[in-house]
């Protein structure tokens, strides 16, 4: 071989082993990039997922004390409603008193007046208690449940009470009159105080003589039941009475 073929052959094979050193640079070269590039996004993706995190915790924080907060202000709101409905109780049985105080006050003046000018007229307090307990017996005789006879002085108009089939509060007064007529005064006084005072569902006056025109017309407006004497006969008699 000659020389210059040697010297052409030696440059070849130096200058391929230093492509071969070149290009295996290269390539650590990039995979050491790809290495870099790798580990870069797996610390974006771990920021990203820490940061999520952190949003979703405190979007919990805020939803939890969100929640605290409308409890107290439901509690809060159920607690001024409670005390306004405890105030309006008492105003109730402020005025339920004070209307039972002056109702006696009236039905005491009225029974001094009414004695002072008639003192021989209506019945005796004898008649009158057999009045209520009649009533109370032919209640239970027609299914009236919780029949109480409850006539004394300061009844409040109340002689007697039940409760009809379908439990409502009834509430009877009874005046057992032998040669008079039941007024509108009284029962105006019955009208005050069977619902506001008694809590009753409905009210009935009995009596063994008649009422005035004036307190029929005042018992159709105060929605108050009447049976006078006749009524009370026919009902003694075995007619049943229907309440509702």
């Amino acid at each position: 071989m000659r020389t210059w073929d040697k010297a052409l052959l030696q440059e070849t094979y130096a200058r391929t082993a230093h492509a071969a050193v070149s290009l295996e640079q290269f390539a650590d070269d990039q995979h050491r990039q790809a290495d870099a590039r790798e580990r870069e996004q797996a610390r974006r993706q771990l920021r990203e997922s820490l940061q999520q995190r952190a949003h979703e915790h405190r979007a919990a924080t805020e939803l939890a004390a969100a929640k605290e907060q409308l409890q107290r202000d439901e509690i809060r709101a159920l607690r001024q409603d409670h005390d306004r409905a405890l105030l309006a109780a008492r105003d109730r049985e402020e005025r339920q008193a004070q209307e039972a105080r002056l109702w006696r006050t009236g039905q005491a003046v009225e029974a001094q007046r009414q004695a002072r000018a008639h003192p021989h007229r209506g019945a005796s307090v004898e008649a009158g208690r057999q009045l209520e307990e009649r009533v109370a017996q032919l209640l239970e005789r027609d299914g009236f449940t919780s029949v109480e006879v409850t006539g004394a002085p300061g009844d409040l108009g109340a002689d007697v009470t039940a409760r009809t089939v379908r439990a409502r509060r009834v509430v009877v007064q009874c005046k057992n009159y032998a040669d008079r007529r039941v007024t509108s005064t009284e029962l105006q006084r019955f009208g005050g105080t069977f619902r506001t005072v008694h809590a009753a569902d409905i009210g009935l006056v009995v009596t063994t003589t008649e009422f005035t025109r004036a307190a029929m017309a005042y018992a159709r407006q105060a929605g108050i039941r009447l049976m006078d004497g006749h009524d009370l006969r026919q009902w003694s008699g075995g007619m049943p009475l229907a309440l509702g």
